[in-house]
């Protein structure tokens, strides 16, 4: 009897997951996983896609482009619905016409402060211009990782954790990345730690248009929610 009753209980606790999932699903649609913006290539690994991590991108009037990468705490369904939820407010301000890293992350902090703690995201905003600057804005997301051909380094100014205090400091770093490096941003379950002086000397060794693959593939064996986003310099097309 008792048996019946659990098995009918997971029964529709699936069933209700599965619509919930439908239901939020078209707010978390997988960006496009390799492209151009301005002379840089950008390339997305993320999984799954029921889960906490989420990613969104908005191209500005002055045609900067924002990339936001956010970790909301939990894993699962229920850490999706809930950073869907926070996908849908940054999109209300990229709408309002908010789009300013500064002023999103300033709104972001007030309504986190002023909703629920419980509801903590770790979030970073990588801003490009049209001169292929890269800024990063680093909220309690693990710190970038700069890979060159004889260098790498974690990059590690950041924000304090959204919504801890009514007020924030807002800090960032500016990059022009050479035409050997790379610049790698991850959720943590790509940099739940940083990687020893050896695993960095064997991304270094690589080309950089697969030292995101390198990566990825080096953190499958890590069971949490992973995004790991990739940036550097697209190579000039040859003229014949």
């Amino acid at each position: 009897m008792i048996e019946r009753v659990l098995k009918r209980h997971r029964r529709l606790q699936s069933h209700l997951e599965h619509a919930l999932s439908q239901h939020i699903s078209p707010q978390v649609q997988q960006e496009n996983d390799h492209r151009k913006s301005h002379n840089l290539q950008i390339e997305y690994h993320q999984d799954p896609q029921d889960s906490g991590d989420f990613l969104l991108t908005h191209y500005c009037q002055d045609e900067r482009e924002l990339i936001v990468v956010g970790d909301h705490m939990g894993s699962g369904l229920i850490a999706r619905t809930n950073g869907s939820g926070w996908i849908s407010f940054i999109r209300g301000l990229f709408c309002a016409g908010i789009e300013s890293p500064q002023q999103l992350l300033t709104l972001l902090n007030q309504e986190i402060y002023q909703t629920s703690h419980s509801q903590l995201i770790c979030l970073m905003i990588i801003e490009i211009q049209q001169d292929s600057q890269i800024t990063i804005y680093n909220s309690a997301m693990p710190a970038p990782l700069l890979v060159g051909l004889e260098h790498s380094e974690y990059q590690q100014e950041h924000i304090s954790l959204l919504g801890l205090n009514e007020q924030i400091t807002i800090e960032c770093k500016d990059y022009y990345l050479s035409s050997e490096q790379s610049l790698h941003i991850a959720s943590d379950g790509i940099f739940e730690q940083k990687l020893s002086q050896r695993q960095q000397k064997q991304i270094q060794n690589q080309e950089k248009t697969t030292r995101g693959t390198y990566l990825w593939e080096s953190s499958l064996n890590i069971k949490d929610d992973k995004t790991l986003v990739n940036i550097y310099l697209a190579d000039p097309i040859s003229e014949l």
